[in-house]
């Protein structure tokens, strides 16, 4: 009997990663735009709806100056893998290092 009580509470604990799973949502297809939301996750400051990456570097460089450099960096980097004419393979490349480089 002691064990059919417990079995509830085993259950929930090994459903909850997936609960949290579901509750994280769909990050973005476009490999330019999870970076830029990854940065944004990193930096624990999210983007306000409709802002732009420019304006959302400005917006973080004020809160942390620091980084100001570093934000420039990838906010360049991600203008030429979105923008850029031509492959962006290398762009991407050069676009995820300057995220690594940004720390808290």
């Amino acid at each position: 009997m002691p064990y059919l009580a417990v079995l509830p509470l085993l259950l929930a604990l090994a459903l909850l990663p997936a609960l949290w799973w579901l509750r994280q949502g769909p990050g973005p297809r476009d490999p330019a735009a999870r970076a830029l939301h990854d940065l944004t996750a990193r930096l624990g400051l999210p983007r306000a709806p409709g802002e732009t990456p420019s304006a959302y570097a400005a917006r973080a460089a004020q809160t942390r100056p620091h980084l100001a450099p570093a934000l420039d960096e990838v906010v360049r980097a991600y203008h030429a893998a979105r923008y850029a004419p031509g492959d962006s393979a290398e762009a991407l490349k050069s676009l995820a290092a300057a995220t690594r480089r940004v720390r808290r």
